[in-house]
């Protein structure tokens, strides 16, 4: 028997063919092949294979553990075995505190402290010692982020104190901390504090939270720090170009387009402050990128001409305003005549008024032939003005409408000036009553046209309780269209009354009827009504009075308005072309008697028709009694000559309103000493 493993040779004498030989304490060098041969040198070879269980297995890891990561662990152990034959067909277990686990498990935190170790098994079933052990300390985070109070949009004022703002993480060992602001560190701590901060420094701001063993292992949270500021005017635009003595110019009808550039956070409201005071929000389009509010102003009229201001405020600090100037240019118009008629005789100058709104300032042409110019004058500072021109016609008819045309360089308008004989006034329009309380009454009106002369007014009241009663409006100056209030006391409860709203001036009477009933006192009032339905009334009668105070005021400003246009020098007097034809002349003063007479002498005829008729007979012939003709037809004839005026009486003279219907007798007096022959006639025509 021959050992290559050492060389050596062992003899043994054996007849038979086949023998056993044992080895006692095998060794490791008695692995190796074994050759057994006869005398003659043949022979057969066998292999001895000797064992050990694997060696000891060293367990490391290949990456620190962190938590959420898969476990990867290295156990290294060889297999022992004479002669060696590379086999490495060996199996690992792991054992997490001796409990069997997977390899690829997990890493919780839970983890930290628990004892892993590994076993090795090779091919033929033997097992090695446990191996070292490891004590797991497990990196973790950064885990749950988050921001103190929840600075997700922070809003600031500026120039207060921003923070602190704390960032915080669950790591383990320690995280570290940036802030990051437009790409620039703001700080390298978990705390971001800024002492004093202004409007640029708004934007996004991010904590970056970094594990110090794993770059990649970083989170980071983004807040929003939003700075107010009050708003800053940086520039205004106007969709006009026409500008003239820093004034913008637009016609009225136009849409303004403004564009302000305001800076401002949050976004400004807008107001727009005309020059009348009044406060008008703006509705703007709004683009913060380059901070502009963008506005249609619609509906501007030449009356609001004058200095506006636009307010920006957001309620961070002071508003911020900025002012212009902007000139609405408009055609003539709001022409109101200050008496829808003018009362006219043959021959006689009467005097016509009329209001205008126009821009810029108008200029005026009869357009029926007349030497009389019209005075323009400017009311204040505004384009208000006050035209005053006089009206003279000495041919018939009367009644006739003569036009105006009112230019300037926007536009016209045409106008009519309607005259009628002097007369009678008109009646009263809108009539209301209010019964305020069982026994008073509230009665208004609107003066109607005075037909010529100063009227004043009178109430006529009838009822079967209380009979009737004359009331007397104190008389004052009206203009036709002005307000009447009229209180009357000292009615009966329950009771129906009937009554008419007498208007009156030396030509006559116009009579409008009104009639309503009184409330059913009220005996049961308790004790709580009793006194609050005296201060209800009370509170009523001192509003009417406001009323009267607000119309006299206005009346006397009026008055005084007109009378600085007439003394200052703000005036300015136009058309001056003057065409004549052929005048008629104006009928006799015999005339005019004798027509009374025939007059005078008919049967049931009363005193309102005599005014009446004494009006239609001194002023037109009888041919024109009632006649309408417009102007525009009589457009060849001239309503002035050079005649000089043949007027029956001073109608400019001033009369007393309250003596007006009063002298109508001395009146008819006057008519009997110019008509003797007719005594009887004028002492019927008297009753």
């Amino acid at each position: 028997m021959v050992n290559d493993g050492e060389g050596s040779h062992y003899k043994i004498n054996t007849t038979t063919q086949d023998f056993v030989i044992s080895v006692q304490l095998v060794r490791q060098v008695d692995g190796g092949m074994f050759k057994a041969e006869n005398s003659s040198g043949e022979g057969k070879c066998v292999v001895v294979f000797v064992t050990d269980k694997p060696t000891t297995p060293s367990l490391s890891y290949n990456e620190y553990p962190f938590v959420g990561n898969k476990a990867n662990l290295t156990c290294i152990s060889k297999v022992q075995r004479w002669p060696s034959d590379n086999s490495e067909n060996m199996s690992f277990k792991y054992y997490w505190n001796r409990e069997s686990r997977q390899p690829n498990t997990i890493f919780k935190r839970s983890d930290k402290g628990t004892s892993v170790t590994c076993q090795v098994t090779d091919d033929r079933g033997q097992e090695s010692p446990s191996s070292n052990s490891l004590i797991l300390d497990p990196y973790f985070g950064p885990d749950n982020v988050h921001i103190n109070q929840n600075y997700k949009q922070f809003p600031v004022t500026e120039g207060q104190t921003f923070g602190p703002v704390n960032c915080s993480a669950d790591c383990y060992p320690e995280c570290n901390y940036k802030w990051i602001y437009l790409g620039r560190v703001q700080s390298y701590s978990p705390v971001l504090y800024i002492p004093t901060i202004n409007r640029h420094q708004s934007g996004v701001y991010g904590c970056y939270v970094m594990h110090p063993n794993n770059a990649e292992k970083i989170i980071a949270l983004n807040i929003t720090v939003s700075v107010r500021y009050s708003p800053v005017f940086r520039r205004l635009t106007f969709n006009t170009g026409l500008k003239k003595d820093n004034m913008r110019s637009i016609i009225e009808g136009e849409s303004l387009k403004l564009v302000m550039y305001i800076e401002s956070f949050p976004v400004s409201m807008i107001n727009l402050h005309s020059p009348d005071n009044l406060i008008q929000p703006l509705v703007c389009t709004i683009d913060q990128q380059v901070h502009s509010y963008t506005t249609n102003i619609e509906g501007l009229k030449c009356e609001e001409t004058g200095k506006y201001t636009i307010e920006a405020h957001n309620g961070i600090g002071e508003a911020t305003m900025i002012s212009f100037d902007l000139d609405i240019q408009c055609k003539p118009k709001s022409i109101i005549f200050q008496r829808s008629k003018v009362a006219i005789r043959l021959n006689s100058i009467e005097e016509t008024t009329l209001f205008i709104v126009s821009n810029p300032k108008p200029n005026v042409t009869w357009i029926q032939n007349s030497p009389y110019t019209w005075t323009i004058s400017r009311v204040g500072v505004s384009h208000k003005y006050f035209l005053q021109s006089t009206i003279k016609i000495s041919k018939y008819p009367l009644n006739r409408q003569l036009g105006l045309s009112i230019c300037n360089k926007i536009g016209c308008e045409i106008e009519y000036i309607k005259t009628v004989p002097k007369g009678k006034p008109d009646g009263v329009k809108n009539i209301t009553i209010v019964n305020i309380a069982p026994y008073l009454a509230l009665i208004s009106w609107y003066s109607g046209f005075d037909g010529g002369a100063p009227q004043n007014f009178s109430i006529n009241l009838e009822s079967t309780t209380d009979g009737s009663r004359t009331i007397t409006v104190p008389s004052v100056e009206r203009d036709e269209r002005d307000l009447v209030l009229i209180m009357i006391s000292g009615l009966s409860t329950d009771a129906y009354y009937n009554g008419h709203i007498v208007s009156c001036n030396k030509y006559g009477k116009t009579e409008v009827e009104f009639e309503f009933e009184t409330e059913e006192a009220n005996n049961d009032l308790s004790k709580r009504e009793t006194i609050i339905y005296p201060l209800i009334i009370c509170g009523i009668i001192g509003h009417i009075i406001i009323v009267f105070v607000i119309i006299f005021k206005y009346k006397e400003k009026y008055k005084d308005s007109k009378l600085q246009i007439l003394q200052t020098g703000n005036t300015e007097t136009t058309n001056t072309l003057v065409m004549y034809d052929n005048a008629s002349y104006p009928p006799s003063t015999d005339n005019k008697q004798s027509k009374l007479g025939q007059n005078a002498s008919m049967e049931g005829t009363e005193s309102k028709v005599v005014d009446q008729e004494w009006l239609k007979n001194d002023d037109k012939r009888i041919a024109y009694s009632n006649d309408e003709t417009s102007a525009d037809s009589n457009n060849s004839e001239d309503f002035y000559d050079n005649e000089t005026d043949d007027t029956h009486e001073n109608d400019t003279t001033p009369i007393d309103r309250a003596e007006n219907c009063g002298k109508r007798d001395n009146f008819y007096e006057e008519m009997k000493r110019n008509n003797t022959d007719c005594d009887s006639d004028y002492d019927a025509l008297k009753k």
